[in-house]
């Protein structure tokens, strides 16, 4: 595909282009992080080729369906998830079956937005409590406990590599400690996993997910 555009795409037309980013305050470095933070470069092409799914500024990254096909426990959201040739590692799976665990009881769209940590802390090396804290900045929501299976069941065509932080309340696993879900598509596959949820728990580069309010519908 990168031969097809260096090859089609004329060499005035490239300097063009950067003109006019340049004109939008667009820097070396910004097209920098576009390069390095593949999230970032998914989301601006995802707004390319859906110019429209826009929730007050900020690009829907995708939209899932919660309350869906009668997943109501922690073994039917894993039965569902290995009969799509995904992963249910055993942290994922003692959360599923914690009180925190709660799922929706009628069918609702959400919309997902997705942001390196980063990003939404304005700060190098955020903090947990840093990214929710930003988050919150930007009027997004926490998500609830059943997007993190259920994006892992609708997103099995994710890229490989990627590793997506479910922006949510921690749910306490049978030894105490905070968890959150993580839909992570790794050398075993399509998983989903879990993650520490210190408040003071430092990662770097990861994403995030995380609800964009006011867009949450129940489907008739």
């Amino acid at each position: 595909m990168l031969g097809n555009l260096l090859r089609d795409i004329p060499y005035s037309e490239v300097t063009a282009t950067l003109e006019v980013l340049a004109c939008q305050h667009i820097t070396r470095e910004d097209l920098t992080r576009i390069r390095v933070a593949k999230s970032l470069a998914i989301r601006i092409a995802d707004l390319i080729h859906h110019p429209d799914r826009t929730v007050f500024g900020f690009p829907v990254s995708m939209t899932i369906q919660l309350g869906t096909g009668g997943l109501w426990t922690a073994e039917s959201f894993c039965v569902a998830i290995e009969a799509a040739g995904g992963l249910v590692y055993a942290g994922a799976r003692d959360i599923l079956g914690r009180p925190g665990f709660m799922v929706a009881r009628k069918l609702t769209e959400v919309d997902l937005v997705v942001e390196v940590d980063e990003e939404i802390a304005g700060k190098d090396s955020p903090a947990n409590a840093e990214v929710f804290a930003g988050a919150e900045r930007r009027g997004w929501e926490k998500c609830p406990p059943d997007v993190g299976p259920q994006l892992r069941l609708q997103n099995m065509g994710q890229p490989e590599g990627e590793h997506l932080l479910i922006g949510m309340e921690p749910i306490r696993d049978s030894d105490g400690k905070p968890l959150g879900f993580a839909v992570v598509h790794d050398h075993d596959g399509c998983c989903l996993y879990t993650y520490l949820a210190y408040p003071d728990r430092i990662r770097r580069g990861r994403p995030w997910v995380f609800v964009l309010p006011r867009r949450v519908k129940e489907v008739v």
